[in-house]
């Protein structure tokens, strides 16, 4: 039986077994606090938005790259201002940016996140037609950094010729991850993510599991850590 094809099947389990997490996950986010943040349909699911606040608090994260910003950021900025760590998040819609720096400085965690606007465009890396964001305003927000997590929910990758256009994440900024790190990629039930993890793994010779139920989202850990999942 073709792995792609089990592969499939589990994902699409998995979709259906996430509601349970997902409500687990939504009443201890309440926990933070926060004033009321609109959650699209494109934003992190509680539980794999939670699964990576776990890891934070856990395995004392303190520099964290997110790739598409939205509630997600408001949530993980809160996290991390609690620690004295930072959040960089970049965004390739400017309207959309602004919206989330005025949700993040209601919530009062401006001091901690960075949103960086990075319009996409083609670069070395593309696999296919997708595009990816600038690479100069999003390097220049790392320089001198060590990422500890790595985040990775953008670029929009759901269209025929577009689903690998998240891959250059990491062959831009592997350099800057640290010794011990954890990378996430959400929409791991899609094939393209399931591919572009694949290739991660080869090229950073870490292990990513596929977690669909828990927090749809393929995981990677570099270094000691601890469990981190619901």
């Amino acid at each position: 039986m073709p792995r792609s094809w089990i592969e499939s099947v589990r994902s699409r389990l998995g979709d259906w077994r996430r509601g349970h997490s997902d409500i687990r996950a939504a009443i201890e986010l309440s926990r933070l606090g926060l004033p009321f943040t609109p959650w699209p349909r494109s934003a992190l699911s509680p539980s794999a938005l939670l699964t990576v606040i776990n890891d934070i608090a856990i395995n004392d994260r303190r520099t964290i790259v997110e790739l598409g910003a939205g509630v997600s950021t408001i949530h993980l900025g809160k996290v991390i201002a609690g620690r004295g760590g930072r959040l960089i998040s970049a965004e390739s819609d400017p309207a959309w940016a602004s919206i989330v720096r005025n949700l993040v400085d209601r919530a009062g965690v401006g001091d901690a996140v960075r949103i960086v606007e990075a319009p996409l465009e083609r670069n070395p890396f593309s696999l296919d037609d997708g595009l990816w964001y600038a690479k100069s305003p999003v390097l220049e927000a790392v320089a001198d950094s060590k990422i500890d997590v790595l985040l990775v929910d953008g670029p929009a990758a759901h269209g025929p010729r577009t689903h690998l256009a998240r891959y250059p994440a990491v062959p831009i900024l592997k350099e800057y991850l640290a010794d011990r790190c954890s990378i996430f990629l959400d929409d791991i039930s899609r094939s393209g993510e399931r591919e572009v993890a694949e290739r991660w793994s080869k090229l950073l010779d870490m292990r990513f599991v596929n977690h669909y139920a828990r927090c749809g989202m393929a995981v990677a850990q570099r270094g000691p850590a601890f469990y981190i999942y619901l």
